[in-house]
């Protein structure tokens, strides 16, 4: 007797197993028989990976072939199907391993008919001939039953799961501006609006249609919870410094914030009754919904920058940073709600964040990224005697990407995510004209950097992030790092001859000649360089996080002999630059004011006070020019001989990209003030599901 028949759906294609047919919108695709049965292979087994060996033996057989057979069918099965190499949609290669079926499958067994073709790698030489006899013995009886039963619990095992499957997507806001921060209390959705140091709490319904901003006192609010009826936001009031905030009530509709007990904290939730839950370093506490009567729950190898309780608040999903540092990556772990069970579910990996839970708990939504795009995927973790590996499935797979992960709604039929097409567009503000021009024919570029004599800029492409450099003409264009190293902040030294930059990955200070080569690595754990007039120092900021959260402050290492040499940074400092070779300028941790440090009397001094964003010196270093938040974001400069302060333009209509979560501020060699305006979109998304 042939074996279970199945219809696979996935996307616009059909496939009939049963009828060896292949549907692709409707119309039938003749397949090879070969290729069909490799795609059967892979359809019954998605998201698994299957080695080359496997494909052989299952299509193939005794018949003596080489790879090459099986990659043949591959190369016909993406041409049918419309796939590509470089961004797979149905088929990624595991180099030298073999195949995976990525995109998610829809399997139904078709009751017309069995099949007896094996197709399964697994179901190669599975039976065998045996004799009858006239009379079983009881022992043999029993192991048939044995072996009967293992071959239904494989059989069922082999089935292949239904899967979650976005069935649509509505586009709930419809506004140019940065969003962040998405927090839902079941009829509508809290998020930031705006860049970072002027950012607002917004609000839309669920249903869509205009956001509007929540009026609150609090400034720079970040909502974390959402009270399930309605009656309060859950936020923290971010501080840089230490990266670690205080912890707020906000009353809905309207009403004064307040502060709940006095601790920092690294991130916090609310259980579904209204409990609290936060991390303070390697600890994680819960408290009454007023911040009293706090008591420790768990203490983590690491520093916890994440709790999000599940929808029924039975589990806490932790992200856990252990290596000190102020990476992006962490390690997920998930607990019982009374702290105990802490277990170990995802390994830190810098292409995957954000994640959170599924309505019913039996998933982890989280965002991976592939090649420039986010997508947002679904982990299994619902723990049981019969459950199956826990293999990630893709929901979205372009073109919008989303790469600030999920949270569910209510009722668990939507997903609600913040979708965006990244472009960039490079301008400098012309102080004459007092209009925004074109930089570099408008390239989707930013950081922009000039040598000293203004004959040659370097830049990183947006989103891509990848190093470039030019004559400041546009010609003699050389591409200077390539992917998965992603750049931040660069700058040409004084010489012209090489360019110091933050790798975000390895979050390391790198130095690299202006003609290419192999980059150079000045201090591992820390970002933001920049040159000494010299030439011969690069300054950066430490990037070790400890337990408690305070140290970010200042470093310098000669270029050339590698030595290092701490500033002194009370209260933490920010994005050091020289005015000359004696006078340094940074922002205060609290980015409330930049200060002016004397390498003679080694102390600080006030320059001036703003909510700042960001902030550079011009080329002669006579002003210092900077973004300012509030109420609305300008761009200022202050001469430093005496202070005088004016306000260069008005940034409230000018929008500008977000790179790594911030707005840069950069000096083109004549001085004017450069930019990426943002041309991309980025909006609030509802993505109808089913689940299985």
């Amino acid at each position: 007797m042939g074996k279970k028949s199945f219809v696979f759906r996935f996307d616009d294609v059909e496939v009939r197993e049963r009828e060896f047919s292949l549907l692709k919108g409707g119309k039938e695709v003749t397949v090879e028989p070969k290729a069909f049965r490799t795609l059967l292979l892979l359809l019954r087994n998605p998201q698994k990976l299957i080695t080359k060996d496997e494909l052989l033996n299952a299509v193939w057989g005794d018949t003596a072939v080489t790879e090459g057979s099986v990659t043949r069918c591959i190369w016909l099965l993406r041409r049918l199907l419309g796939d590509d190499i470089n961004e797979p949609r149905y088929i990624a290669t595991v180099a030298t391993v073999g195949y995976r079926f990525v995109c998610a499958v829809e399997a139904a067994e078709d009751p017309v008919g069995a099949v007896d073709a094996p197709i399964q790698a697994s179901e190669i030489n599975a039976g065998k001939d045996k004799a009858t006899h006239p009379r079983i013995p009881l022992a043999v009886a029993a192991t048939a039953v044995i072996v009967a039963f293992g071959a239904l619990l494989l059989g069922w095992w082999r089935t292949p799961t239904a899967v979650p499957v976005v069935e649509s997507v509505t586009q709930l806001t419809d506004d140019p501006l940065r969003k962040s921060n998405l927090v839902t209390d079941g009829s509508r959705i809290y998020f930031n609006e705006g860049m970072e140091g002027s950012s607002r709490i917004a609000q839309v319904s669920i249903e869509g249609g205009p956001s509007v901003p929540l009026q609150t006192t609090l400034p720079d609010p970040i909502p974390t919870a959402a009270a399930r009826d309605g009656t309060a936001l859950l936020s923290i009031n971010m501080i840089p410094v230490g990266f670690s905030s205080s912890l707020w009530s906000i009353p809905l509709p309207a009403g004064e914030p307040r502060r709940l007990g006095n601790v920092m904290v690294q991130s916090a939730d609310m259980f579904p009754d209204n409990r609290i839950l936060y991390s303070v370093g390697k600890d994680v506490l819960i408290a009454e919904n007023d911040g009293s009567s706090p008591r420790k729950l768990a203490s983590l190898a690491g520093i916890v920058q994440n709790t999000v309780i599940s929808p029924d608040g039975t589990r806490v999903l932790l992200q856990v940073n252990a290596k000190g540092d102020l990476g992006l990556n962490h390690d997920t772990f998930e607990m019982l709600a009374d702290g105990t069970g802490v277990r170990e579910i995802r390994k830190a990996n810098a292409n995957e964040c954000c994640f959170g839970w599924s309505w019913d708990g039996k998933y982890l939504l989280y965002s991976a990224r592939t090649g420039k795009r986010w997508d947002l995927w679904a982990l299994p973790v619902r723990a049981g005697i019969f459950r199956r590996s826990e293999t990630p499935i893709r929901l979205t797979n372009g073109p919008i990407s989303f790469s600030h992960g999920g949270r569910p709604s209510r009722d668990g039929k939507q997903i609600f995510a913040i979708g965006s097409k990244e472009r960039g567009q490079l301008v400098r503000y012309d102080m004459k004209s007092q209009q925004f021009v074109p930089l570099l024919a408008g390239i989707s570029a930013t950081d922009a950097t000039y040598s000293t004599d203004g004959n040659w800029v370097a830049y990183t492409m947006f989103p891509e992030h990848t190093l470039w450099r030019s004559r400041s003409d546009g010609s003699e264009r050389m591409q200077l790092t390539y992917p998965p190293m992603e750049v931040w902040e660069p700058f040409i030294s004084p010489d012209g001859t090489k360019i110091a930059y933050n790798s975000v990955g390895d979050n390391s200070v790198c130095v690299i000649d202006m003609n290419g080569g192999s980059p150079r690595t000045l201090s591992a754990s820390a970002f933001s360089p920049k040159w000494s007039p010299d030439g011969n120092s690069v300054v950066y900021n430490r990037n070790r996080l400890k337990a408690d959260g305070s140290d970010n402050g200042l470093e310098m290492v000669e270029v050339g002999t590698g030595k290092k040499t701490e500033i002194p940074s009370p209260d933490g400092k920010l994005g050091a630059f020289w005015l000359d070779q004696q006078t340094m300028v940074a922002a205060n941790g609290d980015l409330k004011k930049l200060m002016m440090f004397d390498f003679r009397t080694r102390k600080w001094t006030d320059l001036v006070a703003a909510i700042l964003e960001n902030w550079i010196n011009s080329p002669d270093g006579k002003y210092v020019y900077y973004t300012a938040g509030g109420t609305e974001s300008s761009l200022q400069r202050i001469r430093v001989a005496d202070r005088h302060i004016e306000t260069v333009t008005s940034l409230k209509d000018f929008i500008r990209a977000s790179n790594f979560g911030a707005a840069q501020l950069r000096m083109a060699a004549d001085g004017s003030p450069t930019f990426t305006r943002a041309v991309d979109s980025e909006e609030i998304y509802a993505l109808n599901v089913r689940w299985p």
